[in-house]
């Protein structure tokens, strides 16, 4: 027996056409895409809005903290103004005498008490005579002095006579109290006669304390600055800070050693910010390592020769609360943002999934690979469900239709590219008719469901050795089948394809035979008959009702060679093969028939020469 090659597929996949594109990745990416451009466009915005309004906030809260800073420094040091204008115009009204009595003292007294933030209020009058009142542990307590060994106050008496309102005067230390104090001078003129200067003094470890309260609740910490490097007020400052001498009542920033004062000026950490504060506010940013400190200011000029720095310095933590509410708005735009693109993706891949599904179908259904195409799922979604209900309608329909049409017709067909009716051809085609042996005595007391079940199993055997090789099951005609091979595509070795169907149908024949016998039932024997020739293949029948047949003289010889086995049939042999010598002229030499003889058959004057394949 000639061996049978495997086959490849009989019908592959429709190749892609370059031109075209994937509905899946069409659908995902026109969903993402649009989703993406949608949502960034919003972030864009947002972020933009967000970004503005955050550096605006931060300006605004900038100002309005110098501004605060500003307003209680003014507010701490307005009554010393106030009080010294309420005793200069009691003064000049006659109500108080200037004698340094007892009496002129208990009035200062007063004045001090009602203006808390004052530590002394004192008259120096041009004898250099001191007479003044100051707070103490004990209380308000007055005292006098005499100036006319301190070095400082002749400038100071000096620098008042060619005044005529009050004035700050520079920092001084007070060797007695053992502080530095801030101090507003008032000359005072009586009748136009300068008569001396009223002083009213404020230590500078009261601003302090005044600027520890205000840090308590700004989250900076505020300060002044005298003349930019002299450190005047400082919440660490609160206590004095020791080493001041008359020559140096103030702490430079050097000696103070706190690192980020110290570097303030410094232009080596000095950055811009990219905040910018209106007149008369000044801000910018020092960077010590991986930190950043935002200083916040103003410049006062009213309180003395020099100018005072009045400002807030905000650590990053403080600013960069801001700034991290907008990465954080940033990072979580992102996040829906890539979510977004994402559930968009998965609503696309999900829309897409019925079509790519009904398009997978029918690349099998095109390839005739009905058994494995699964009916399609409904859909929420009402014109894909409608579209997968008429697919599973016309899948049931081609499963009938797979069963009354032969398969492997349709599938050549198919290839062909044909549509409508095939005209009519003469072809050289290979013919095989198969019977069964003594079919009515084997069906002869058997239920109809029996006989059926026998048939369709007999045939569902035979067609598949005929298609395994090729060949087209033309038609079944009782126990019989008629089958050919060459058409409608022309086939090399079409004969020896017939031989190789015929033997391997007797060999499926012969194990079903021994599984019959085990089960008690007849064996089967069978007759193959095999002849080439011409004939007529094409769509023949009613319009309505074409069936892709052949016709012809050697299909009639086919037959006849069939029955032919009637008469030499093998009694060792289930299946008795038979073929004419024009099937004999076209095999090889792997096969080797017995010639039986010429034969007469009915319609055929010349004798048929007759062959037995083995």
């Amino acid at each position: 027996m000639a061996k049978n090659p495997k086959k490849k597929s009989d019908q592959a996949d429709p190749p892609r056409d370059p031109r075209t594109y994937s509905l899946t990745i069409t659908l995902a990416v026109s969903f993402g895409t649009l989703t993406f451009l949608a949502v960034a466009v919003v972030l864009f915005i947002s972020l933009s809005s967000a970004g503005r309004n955050t550096i605006e906030l931060t300006r605004q809260m900038a100002t309005l903290a110098v501004d605060i800073v500003v307003d209680r420094v003014e507010r701490h040091l307005k009554p010393a103004r106030s009080q010294l204008e309420h005793i200069n115009a009691a003064i000049e009204a006659k109500r108080v005498v200037l004698d340094g009595s007892p009496a002129f003292q208990r009035y200062l007294s007063a004045s001090l008490a009602a203006a808390p933030q004052i530590s002394g209020i004192v008259f120096i009058d041009t004898n250099l005579k001191l007479v003044g009142i100051k707070r103490s542990a004990a209380g308000i307590t007055p005292f006098r002095e005499d100036l006319q060994r301190d070095r400082q106050i002749r400038p100071a008496m000096a620098g008042a006579r060619r005044r005529k309102t009050a004035f700050w005067g520079a920092p001084f230390w007070s060797r007695d109290d053992r502080q530095t104090f801030v101090n507003l001078r008032r000359p005072v003129f009586v009748g136009g006669e300068f008569k001396g200067m009223l002083v009213a003094v404020v230590t500078i470890s009261e601003l302090s304390e005044f600027l520890r309260r205000i840090a308590s609740a700004s989250g900076g910490t505020p300060f002044i600055l005298y003349d930019r490097n002299y450190l005047l007020a400082h919440p660490g400052l609160t206590k004095g800070f020791p080493g001041r001498t008359i020559e140096k009542p103030l702490p430079t920033l050097k000696e103070y050693a706190d690192r980020i004062m110290m570097a303030i000026w410094d232009p080596a950490y000095m950055r811009e910010m990219a905040i910018n504060l209106p007149a008369p506010y000044k801000n910018h940013s020092v960077e010590l390592g991986d930190e950043y400190h935002f200083f916040f200011y103003r410049e006062l000029i009213k309180y003395g020769a020099r100018p005072w720095q009045v400002g807030l310095h905000l650590p990053q933590e403080t600013v960069g609360a801001q700034v991290r509410r907008l990465v954080n708005a940033a990072i979580a735009g992102l996040v829906a943002m890539v979510l977004s693109v994402l559930a968009a993706v998965w609503l696309g891949r999900r829309v897409a999934r019925p079509v790519v599904r009904i398009a997978d179908a029918a690349n099998k259904i095109a390839a005739f690979r009905l058994e494995e195409v699964e009916p399609l799922r409904g859909s929420r979604i009402r014109e894909l469900n409608t579209q997968a209900h008429a697919f599973n309608t016309m899948l049931r329909g081609l499963r009938w239709f797979e069963a009354y049409v032969p398969k492997r017709l349709v599938e050549r067909l198919m290839k062909r590219g044909e549509s409508g009716a095939l005209p009519s051809i003469e072809r050289d085609l290979t013919i095989m008719f198969t019977d069964i042996a003594g079919y009515t005595s084997l069906s002869e007391g058997a239920a109809a469901a029996e006989v059926a079940a026998l048939l369709n199993d007999h045939f569902a055997m035979v067609a598949a050795c005929i298609e395994a090789e090729d060949g087209t099951v033309d038609k079944f005609i009782g126990d019989s089948v008629m089958a050919f091979w060459g058409a409608p595509d022309k086939q090399k070795g079409r004969a020896i394809h017939a031989c190789r169907a015929a033997q391997a149908i007797r060999a499926a024949v012969e194990a079903d035979n021994k599984k019959r016998t085990d089960a008690g039932e007849p064996p089967i024997r069978m007759r193959i008959g095999l002849h080439s020739g011409r004939v007529t293949v094409g769509n023949i029948g009613a319009p309505g009702r074409l069936n892709y047949t052949i016709v012809g003289d050697a299909v009639n010889v086919a037959a006849r060679i069939e029955q032919q086995g009637k008469d030499h049939s093998d009694p060792d042999e289930a299946v008795t093969i038979l073929m004419s010598g024009e099937t004999r002229s076209h095999l090889d030499e792997s096969f080797t028939p017995e010639r039986v003889g010429e034969v007469q058959i009915r319609g055929r004057e010349a004798p048929v020469e007759l062959f037995r394949l083995r």
